[in-house]
């Protein structure tokens, strides 16, 4: 096999690994570092993820939260998309997407 073959190999195999962690990778940038941006950017299917993330932009996260209305309604957004009941206990962000 040639070098080049080993090399486009290696990449994708990496970025097959990337698509199908990418949930875990946001679920430990979020919970591990605090880090609501690069969670955000990477979390594709986890619902309770973007609420969490919804409420840290909106200012509803005890302790620590960051006030940004465009990056709230996003992370809202996905969550309702993802999973469509999951407004059904929270007030504030059922009010801030409906």
């Amino acid at each position: 096999m040639r070098r080049w073959h080993v090399l486009v190999s290696v990449a994708v195999i990496v970025a097959f690994g990337f698509l199908l962690s990418r949930d875990s990778l946001a679920r430990l940038a979020w919970q591990q570092y605090g880090n609501a941006r690069v969670a955000l950017a990477l979390n594709r299917s986890d619902s309770n993820l973007d609420m969490q993330l919804g409420n840290y932009y909106f200012g509803g996260t005890i302790g620590r939260s960051e006030y940004d209305l465009e990056k709230a309604e996003r992370a809202y957004r996905r969550a309702v998309a993802i999973k469509p009941n999951i407004l059904w206990g929270t007030t504030s962000s059922r009010e801030f997407i409906l």
